[in-house]
């Protein structure tokens, strides 16, 4: 499997949004929360975007599609963790 980055549509980026939206059992701040989500969308039989997964755990993370090597990335990631923790 290879999996290049994509820029999402407007209309796959709203429902992306609206996945996200729905999500404030999941953390206490909801989204603002998360340190990462992916949401994976697929056509329907009408060619709208639907909710095939939603990643809140990734082994890849994918950070190398950063357009920095994963550096950019890596980085916030590592911002959003030690944010969660409550530390400066």
């Amino acid at each position: 499997e290879e999996m290049t980055p994509r820029e999402p549509s407007a209309r796959e980026r709203e429902v992306a949004e609206a996945v996200l939206d729905a999500l404030p059992g999941v953390a206490p701040a909801g989204r603002a929360d998360l340190p990462y989500a992916r949401v994976d969308l697929v056509p329907d039989h009408d060619g709208e975007p639907t909710l095939l997964e939603l990643e809140l755990a990734e082994p890849s993370m994918f950070l190398v599609h950063d357009g920095a090597g994963g550096a950019a990335a890596g980085a916030r990631f590592a911002d959003a963790i030690v944010a969660a923790l409550g530390r400066p």
